[in-house]
């Protein structure tokens, strides 16, 4: 089976929160995509200038906003971002795994614009 046409995002629990309606599901996209990049940044920024503490908050951050999406496998990057960076191991990974997550986060951001423009 190829991965790469399957949906980044599984909306089904934003969908059930927002009780079907429509505006409310394109609201909650709207802010996840005004909120997520400048969050990956942030990170990005935090793990080169080694704040390691700071840099576990907002991986905590995009865990939580990946969960509520329903964008699993961003939510496993994050998590494992997290992780290392609490247990201050393997620390020399965080670049590749946050330069993995945004290049799905690329993805997801196209699948969720189109989601967007369908409800519309």
């Amino acid at each position: 089976m190829d991965t790469k046409d399957e949906p980044c995002a599984d909306l089904i629990f934003l969908k059930k929160f927002s009780k079907g309606k429509k505006e409310i599901v394109v609201k909650y996209i709207s802010i996840f995509l005004r909120t997520v990049p400048p969050l990956l940044q942030k990170l990005q920024d935090q793990i080169d200038k080694k704040e390691w503490q700071l840099a576990t908050f907002s991986s905590h951050a995009l865990k939580t906003q990946f969960n509520f999406i329903g964008f699993n496998s961003g939510e496993v990057f994050a998590q494992n971002i997290q992780h290392r960076l609490e247990d201050k191991s393997d620390l020399n990974e965080l670049t590749v795994l946050l330069l993995s997550l945004k290049i799905l986060c690329e993805k997801l951001y196209l699948e969720l614009v189109e989601e967007i423009n369908q409800l519309k």
